[in-house]
Protein backbone atom coordinates (compact mmCIF):
# COMPACT_ATOMS: atom_id res chain seq x y z
CA UNK A 1 0.00 0.00 0.00
CA UNK A 2 0.85 3.36 -0.53
CA UNK A 3 0.84 5.37 2.86
CA UNK A 4 1.57 8.77 4.02
CA UNK A 5 2.36 9.95 7.75
CA UNK A 6 1.23 13.40 9.23
CA UNK A 7 3.34 14.55 11.85
CA UNK A 8 4.68 18.56 12.53
CA UNK A 9 6.46 20.77 10.43
CA UNK A 10 10.49 20.55 11.11
CA UNK A 11 10.08 16.35 12.26
CA UNK A 12 9.41 14.73 9.17
CA UNK A 13 13.03 13.33 9.08
CA UNK A 14 12.43 11.86 12.61
CA UNK A 15 9.37 10.39 11.10
CA UNK A 16 11.13 8.87 8.19
CA UNK A 17 13.79 7.16 10.39
CA UNK A 18 11.01 5.66 12.83
CA UNK A 19 8.86 4.30 9.29
CA UNK A 20 12.44 2.83 8.12
CA UNK A 21 13.13 1.23 11.43
CA UNK A 22 9.63 -0.09 10.97
CA UNK A 23 10.20 -1.79 7.48
CA UNK A 24 8.40 0.97 5.95
CA UNK A 25 9.85 1.41 2.02
CA UNK A 26 9.74 3.81 -0.86
CA UNK A 27 9.96 6.64 1.86
CA UNK A 28 9.80 10.57 1.03
CA UNK A 29 9.67 13.37 2.83
CA UNK A 30 7.45 16.05 2.43
CA UNK A 31 5.57 18.84 4.42
CA UNK A 32 4.36 18.25 7.40
CA UNK A 33 4.18 14.62 5.87
CA UNK A 34 6.28 11.46 4.92
CA UNK A 35 4.79 9.37 1.97
CA UNK A 36 5.79 5.15 2.54
CA UNK A 37 5.12 2.47 0.92
CA UNK A 38 3.86 -0.93 3.58
CA UNK A 39 1.52 -3.67 3.72
CA UNK A 40 -0.99 -3.99 6.60
CA UNK A 41 1.33 -4.96 9.66
CA UNK A 42 3.28 -1.92 8.66
CA UNK A 43 0.01 0.00 8.39
CA UNK A 44 -0.66 -1.25 12.44
CA UNK A 45 2.77 -1.09 14.03
CA UNK A 46 2.86 2.75 12.22
CA UNK A 47 -0.07 3.64 14.14
CA UNK A 48 1.32 1.62 17.73
CA UNK A 49 4.76 2.28 17.46
CA UNK A 50 5.61 5.42 16.03
CA UNK A 51 6.12 8.21 18.32
CA UNK A 52 6.20 11.42 16.16
CA UNK A 53 3.23 10.55 13.58
CA UNK A 54 -0.44 12.29 14.26
CA UNK A 55 -2.16 10.17 11.71
CA UNK A 56 -1.45 7.62 9.27
CA UNK A 57 -3.91 7.90 5.71
CA UNK A 58 -4.17 5.03 3.68
CA UNK A 59 -5.19 7.45 -0.03
CA UNK A 60 -7.97 5.76 -1.70
CA UNK A 61 -8.58 7.77 -4.92
CA UNK A 62 -6.32 11.41 -6.75
CA UNK A 63 -8.09 13.19 -9.27
CA UNK A 64 -8.50 15.89 -10.83
CA UNK A 65 -11.27 18.77 -10.06
CA UNK A 66 -12.60 22.01 -11.87
CA UNK A 67 -15.73 22.79 -10.43
CA UNK A 68 -16.96 21.70 -7.03
CA UNK A 69 -19.39 19.34 -8.05
CA UNK A 70 -16.76 17.59 -9.62
CA UNK A 71 -15.86 16.70 -5.97
CA UNK A 72 -19.30 15.23 -5.01
CA UNK A 73 -19.68 13.28 -8.48
CA UNK A 74 -16.16 11.78 -8.08
CA UNK A 75 -16.92 10.97 -4.29
CA UNK A 76 -20.36 9.40 -4.98
CA UNK A 77 -19.13 7.03 -7.45
CA UNK A 78 -16.54 5.32 -5.37
CA UNK A 79 -16.69 2.05 -3.78
CA UNK A 80 -17.19 2.84 -0.31
CA UNK A 81 -19.02 -0.03 0.64
CA UNK A 82 -15.58 -2.19 -0.13
CA UNK A 83 -14.07 -0.16 2.82
CA UNK A 84 -16.63 0.26 5.53
CA UNK A 85 -20.07 -0.92 6.47
CA UNK A 86 -23.22 1.35 6.03
CA UNK A 87 -23.67 1.16 9.71
CA UNK A 88 -20.47 2.90 10.52
CA UNK A 89 -20.16 6.52 12.05
CA UNK A 90 -18.35 8.65 9.55
CA UNK A 91 -16.64 12.18 10.06
CA UNK A 92 -14.99 13.92 7.19
CA UNK A 93 -11.82 15.89 7.46
CA UNK A 94 -10.83 18.89 4.84
CA UNK A 95 -7.63 20.60 4.17
CA UNK A 96 -7.74 23.15 1.31
CA UNK A 97 -5.02 25.34 -0.10
CA UNK A 98 -5.63 27.53 -2.78
CA UNK A 99 -8.57 25.55 -4.48
CA UNK A 100 -12.21 26.04 -5.97
CA UNK A 101 -13.10 25.51 -2.84
CA UNK A 102 -13.09 28.66 0.06
CA UNK A 103 -14.35 27.10 3.03
CA UNK A 104 -13.43 23.40 4.47
CA UNK A 105 -16.72 22.89 6.14
CA UNK A 106 -18.29 22.93 2.65
CA UNK A 107 -16.09 20.74 1.42
CA UNK A 108 -16.79 18.06 4.23
CA UNK A 109 -20.67 18.76 3.70
CA UNK A 110 -20.14 17.76 0.28
CA UNK A 111 -17.77 14.52 0.53
CA UNK A 112 -19.97 13.40 3.63
CA UNK A 113 -23.15 14.28 0.95
CA UNK A 114 -21.05 11.83 -1.88
CA UNK A 115 -20.90 8.78 0.74
CA UNK A 116 -23.80 8.67 2.33
CA UNK A 117 -25.53 8.91 -1.24
CA UNK A 118 -23.36 5.87 -2.46
CA UNK A 119 -24.77 3.99 0.47
CA UNK A 120 -28.51 5.33 0.26
CA UNK A 121 -28.30 3.94 -3.45
CA UNK A 122 -27.40 0.31 -2.84
CA UNK A 123 -28.43 -0.27 1.05
CA UNK A 124 -31.44 2.33 1.04
CA UNK A 125 -29.27 3.38 4.17
CA UNK A 126 -26.98 5.38 5.33
CA UNK A 127 -23.86 5.98 7.57
CA UNK A 128 -24.65 9.08 10.09
CA UNK A 129 -21.99 11.46 10.79
CA UNK A 130 -20.71 11.76 14.36
CA UNK A 131 -18.32 14.83 15.27
CA UNK A 132 -17.92 13.24 18.71
CA UNK A 133 -17.08 9.52 18.38
CA UNK A 134 -16.64 8.75 15.05
CA UNK A 135 -15.53 4.84 13.64
CA UNK A 136 -14.20 5.96 10.73
CA UNK A 137 -12.76 9.35 9.45
CA UNK A 138 -12.24 10.78 6.30
CA UNK A 139 -9.63 12.88 4.70
CA UNK A 140 -10.46 15.08 1.92
CA UNK A 141 -6.89 17.31 0.69
CA UNK A 142 -7.27 19.79 -1.90
CA UNK A 143 -4.92 21.99 -3.26
CA UNK A 144 -5.78 23.67 -6.32
CA UNK A 145 -7.50 20.99 -8.65
CA UNK A 146 -5.59 18.14 -6.92
CA UNK A 147 -7.71 16.21 -4.81
CA UNK A 148 -6.79 13.31 -2.61
CA UNK A 149 -9.19 11.15 -0.52
CA UNK A 150 -7.86 9.22 1.92
CA UNK A 151 -8.82 6.95 4.98
CA UNK A 152 -7.36 7.72 8.50
CA UNK A 153 -6.19 4.74 10.10
CA UNK A 154 -5.56 6.02 13.28
CA UNK A 155 -8.67 8.03 14.06
CA UNK A 156 -8.47 10.83 16.76
CA UNK A 157 -4.85 12.27 16.94
CA UNK A 158 -1.97 9.69 17.92
CA UNK A 159 -0.16 12.92 20.32
CA UNK A 160 -3.51 11.61 22.44
CA UNK A 161 -1.54 8.89 24.33
CA UNK A 162 -4.27 8.48 26.91
CA UNK A 163 -1.35 9.21 29.74
CA UNK A 164 -2.37 12.71 30.08
CA UNK A 165 -5.15 13.23 32.48
CA UNK A 166 -4.41 16.57 33.35
CA UNK A 167 -2.58 19.34 31.80
CA UNK A 168 -1.33 22.83 32.83
CA UNK A 169 -1.57 26.08 31.02
CA UNK A 170 1.21 25.42 28.34
CA UNK A 171 1.49 21.67 27.92
CA UNK A 172 3.73 20.25 25.15
CA UNK A 173 2.03 18.09 22.31
CA UNK A 174 3.18 14.70 22.93
CA UNK A 175 4.50 14.09 19.35
CA UNK A 176 6.90 17.73 19.76
CA UNK A 177 8.02 15.98 22.99
CA UNK A 178 9.17 13.03 21.49
CA UNK A 179 10.26 15.24 18.65
CA UNK A 180 12.45 17.07 20.27
CA UNK A 181 13.80 13.46 22.46
CA UNK A 182 14.54 11.82 18.94
CA UNK A 183 16.29 15.26 17.50
CA UNK A 184 18.32 15.39 20.61
CA UNK A 185 20.02 12.11 19.79
CA UNK A 186 19.77 11.25 23.68
CA UNK A 187 20.43 7.74 23.48
CA UNK A 188 18.31 6.33 26.42
CA UNK A 189 21.04 5.22 28.49
CA UNK A 190 22.84 8.73 29.39
CA UNK A 191 20.34 10.28 32.68
CA UNK A 192 17.77 12.94 31.56
CA UNK A 193 16.51 15.58 33.47
CA UNK A 194 13.64 18.49 32.56
CA UNK A 195 14.12 20.63 35.23
CA UNK A 196 11.01 22.96 34.13
CA UNK A 197 8.74 19.78 33.29
CA UNK A 198 4.84 21.05 33.54
CA UNK A 199 2.33 18.26 33.17
CA UNK A 200 5.46 15.61 32.80
CA UNK A 201 5.37 15.48 29.29
CA UNK A 202 9.06 15.10 28.40
CA UNK A 203 9.16 12.77 31.35
CA UNK A 204 7.16 10.55 30.41
CA UNK A 205 7.92 10.50 26.56
CA UNK A 206 11.69 10.06 27.56
CA UNK A 207 10.80 6.99 29.91
CA UNK A 208 8.82 5.29 27.31
CA UNK A 209 11.53 5.60 24.99
CA UNK A 210 14.02 4.41 27.64
CA UNK A 211 11.65 1.13 28.29
CA UNK A 212 10.86 0.25 24.59
CA UNK A 213 7.33 0.96 25.19
CA UNK A 214 5.20 1.60 22.15
CA UNK A 215 4.03 4.77 21.48
CA UNK A 216 0.28 3.78 21.68
CA UNK A 217 0.59 1.66 24.69
CA UNK A 218 -2.39 2.85 26.77
CA UNK A 219 -4.65 3.62 23.53
CA UNK A 220 -7.49 0.70 23.06
CA UNK A 221 -9.28 2.51 19.52
CA UNK A 222 -8.13 3.15 16.41
CA UNK A 223 -10.05 3.83 12.83
CA UNK A 224 -8.59 0.49 10.94
CA UNK A 225 -10.36 -1.73 13.32
CA UNK A 226 -13.59 -0.78 11.85
CA UNK A 227 -12.25 -1.52 8.10
CA UNK A 228 -13.81 -4.47 6.51
CA UNK A 229 -10.42 -5.63 6.01
CA UNK A 230 -9.40 -5.16 9.55
CA UNK A 231 -7.14 -8.39 10.68
CA UNK A 232 -7.75 -9.24 14.47
CA UNK A 233 -5.05 -11.80 14.62
CA UNK A 234 -2.41 -9.55 12.59
CA UNK A 235 -3.39 -6.31 14.96
CA UNK A 236 -2.71 -8.78 18.24
CA UNK A 237 0.63 -10.08 17.16
CA UNK A 238 1.49 -6.17 15.98
CA UNK A 239 1.02 -5.53 19.88
CA UNK A 240 2.27 -8.57 22.02
CA UNK A 241 5.86 -8.13 19.55
CA UNK A 242 5.97 -4.62 20.69
CA UNK A 243 5.02 -4.74 24.36
CA UNK A 244 7.22 -8.12 24.42
CA UNK A 245 10.49 -5.76 23.74
CA UNK A 246 9.89 -3.62 26.88
CA UNK A 247 12.50 -3.46 29.73
CA UNK A 248 13.45 -1.57 32.49
CA UNK A 249 15.33 1.91 31.90
CA UNK A 250 19.09 1.82 32.16
CA UNK A 251 19.25 5.37 32.87
CA UNK A 252 17.62 7.73 36.04
CA UNK A 253 14.81 9.98 35.19
CA UNK A 254 14.76 13.45 37.15
CA UNK A 255 12.05 15.98 36.50
CA UNK A 256 11.60 19.29 38.78
CA UNK A 257 9.45 22.15 38.71
CA UNK A 258 8.85 25.46 40.75
CA UNK A 259 4.83 24.92 41.12
CA UNK A 260 3.19 23.07 43.74
CA UNK A 261 0.07 22.90 41.34
CA UNK A 262 2.45 22.00 38.10
CA UNK A 263 4.22 19.18 40.29
CA UNK A 264 0.52 17.44 41.34
CA UNK A 265 -0.40 17.54 38.00
CA UNK A 266 2.87 15.65 36.47
CA UNK A 267 2.52 12.65 39.20
CA UNK A 268 -1.05 12.28 38.37
CA UNK A 269 -0.28 11.91 34.91
CA UNK A 270 3.09 9.82 35.73
CA UNK A 271 0.65 7.41 37.66
CA UNK A 272 -1.56 7.13 35.07
CA UNK A 273 1.59 6.04 32.29
CA UNK A 274 2.01 3.36 35.31
CA UNK A 275 5.94 4.97 34.80
CA UNK A 276 6.32 5.94 38.55
CA UNK A 277 8.83 4.14 39.57
CA UNK A 278 10.99 5.25 36.55
CA UNK A 279 10.57 9.09 37.11
CA UNK A 280 12.05 10.66 39.96
CA UNK A 281 10.33 14.00 40.50
CA UNK A 282 10.98 17.07 43.40
CA UNK A 283 9.78 20.75 43.88
CA UNK A 284 11.74 23.32 43.48
CA UNK A 285 13.24 26.60 41.66
CA UNK A 286 15.89 25.10 38.75
CA UNK A 287 18.12 27.84 39.66
CA UNK A 288 18.39 27.05 43.34
CA UNK A 289 17.90 22.98 43.35
CA UNK A 290 21.47 21.14 43.48
CA UNK A 291 21.97 19.23 39.94
CA UNK A 292 20.19 15.57 40.46
CA UNK A 293 22.28 12.41 41.79
CA UNK A 294 22.47 8.78 41.50
CA UNK A 295 19.44 7.85 43.38
CA UNK A 296 21.52 4.59 44.71
CA UNK A 297 24.55 6.15 45.36
CA UNK A 298 24.02 9.85 46.42
CA UNK A 299 26.91 10.79 43.44
CA UNK A 300 27.68 13.29 41.06
CA UNK A 301 26.21 12.58 37.70
CA UNK A 302 26.16 13.91 34.02
CA UNK A 303 23.02 13.99 30.97
CA UNK A 304 21.31 15.37 28.81
CA UNK A 305 18.22 18.37 29.95
CA UNK A 306 15.68 18.87 27.68
CA UNK A 307 13.26 21.41 28.81
CA UNK A 308 10.08 23.81 27.88
CA UNK A 309 10.79 27.05 29.71
CA UNK A 310 8.16 29.84 30.00
CA UNK A 311 7.75 32.10 26.64
CA UNK A 312 7.61 36.01 26.49
CA UNK A 313 3.39 34.68 26.33
CA UNK A 314 3.43 33.61 30.11
CA UNK A 315 6.43 36.25 31.64
CA UNK A 316 6.62 39.76 31.16
CA UNK A 317 9.83 41.05 28.99
CA UNK A 318 12.12 41.46 32.06
CA UNK A 319 11.48 38.58 34.32
CA UNK A 320 11.98 36.48 31.24
CA UNK A 321 15.76 38.20 30.35
CA UNK A 322 16.47 37.75 33.99
CA UNK A 323 15.04 34.32 34.19
CA UNK A 324 17.29 32.76 30.61
CA UNK A 325 20.34 34.76 32.36
CA UNK A 326 19.93 32.90 35.71
CA UNK A 327 19.06 29.63 33.73
CA UNK A 328 22.61 30.44 31.35
CA UNK A 329 24.27 31.13 35.02
CA UNK A 330 23.40 27.65 36.54
CA UNK A 331 24.12 25.47 33.75
CA UNK A 332 27.86 27.31 33.44
CA UNK A 333 28.59 26.88 37.00
CA UNK A 334 26.60 23.15 38.17
CA UNK A 335 26.11 21.55 35.20
CA UNK A 336 29.71 21.09 33.78
CA UNK A 337 29.38 18.06 31.12
CA UNK A 338 25.66 18.02 30.41
CA UNK A 339 24.43 18.84 27.30
CA UNK A 340 21.50 20.95 27.49
CA UNK A 341 18.52 21.31 24.89
CA UNK A 342 16.08 24.36 25.15
CA UNK A 343 12.96 25.14 23.23
CA UNK A 344 11.20 28.46 23.23
CA UNK A 345 9.65 31.06 20.88
CA UNK A 346 11.82 33.94 21.90
CA UNK A 347 15.08 33.81 20.33
CA UNK A 348 15.72 36.95 21.70
CA UNK A 349 15.16 35.76 25.24
CA UNK A 350 17.62 32.66 24.93
CA UNK A 351 20.46 35.08 23.79
CA UNK A 352 20.66 36.20 27.46
CA UNK A 353 21.70 32.41 28.20
CA UNK A 354 25.37 33.93 27.59
CA UNK A 355 26.26 30.33 26.16
CA UNK A 356 26.94 29.57 22.32
CA UNK A 357 24.17 27.10 21.00
CA UNK A 358 25.80 24.52 19.32
CA UNK A 359 22.91 23.40 17.16
CA UNK A 360 20.05 24.90 15.99
CA UNK A 361 16.68 23.47 14.79
CA UNK A 362 13.50 24.93 13.75
CA UNK A 363 9.87 23.77 15.43
CA UNK A 364 6.39 24.92 15.92
CA UNK A 365 4.65 24.51 19.91
CA UNK A 366 0.67 24.96 18.35
CA UNK A 367 0.85 28.63 16.28
CA UNK A 368 4.47 29.42 17.80
CA UNK A 369 7.58 29.09 15.76
CA UNK A 370 10.36 27.72 17.89
CA UNK A 371 14.04 27.33 18.44
CA UNK A 372 15.19 24.32 19.53
CA UNK A 373 19.09 24.81 20.81
CA UNK A 374 21.42 22.68 21.63
CA UNK A 375 23.97 23.65 24.84
CA UNK A 376 26.70 21.46 25.31
CA UNK A 377 28.38 22.16 29.23
CA UNK A 378 32.19 21.77 28.65
CA UNK A 379 34.69 21.52 32.01
CA UNK A 380 36.37 23.95 30.96
CA UNK A 381 36.79 25.50 27.55
CA UNK A 382 35.12 23.67 25.13
CA UNK A 383 38.72 23.50 23.22
CA UNK A 384 40.81 22.01 26.07
CA UNK A 385 37.47 19.47 26.46
CA UNK A 386 38.20 18.08 23.03
CA UNK A 387 41.69 17.95 23.84
CA UNK A 388 41.22 16.00 26.26
CA UNK A 389 39.36 13.37 24.65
Amino acid sequence: MKLTAKTMKGLEPVLAKELADLGATNIEIGNRAVLFEGDQKILYRANYECRTALAILKPLADFQIRTQEDLYDKIVSMAWEKQFCVDTKILVDAFCIDSVFTHTKFVSQRAKDGIVDHFRRLFHKRPFVDFENPDVRIDVYLYKNRCVISLNSSGESLHRRNYRIQANQAPINEVLAAGMIALSEWDAKTNFYDPMCGSGTLLIEAAMKACNMPAQFYRKKFAFQHWNDFDTMLWKQVQEEAVANIGDPECEIFGSDISEENLYIAEQNIKQSRLHKDIDIRLGDFLKLDPPVDVSTGSAITGTIITNPPYGVRLNVDDLIEMYKGIGDKLKQDYKNWTAWFISSDADAMKNFGLHPSKKIELYNGALVCKFQKFEMYEGSKKKSKNAE
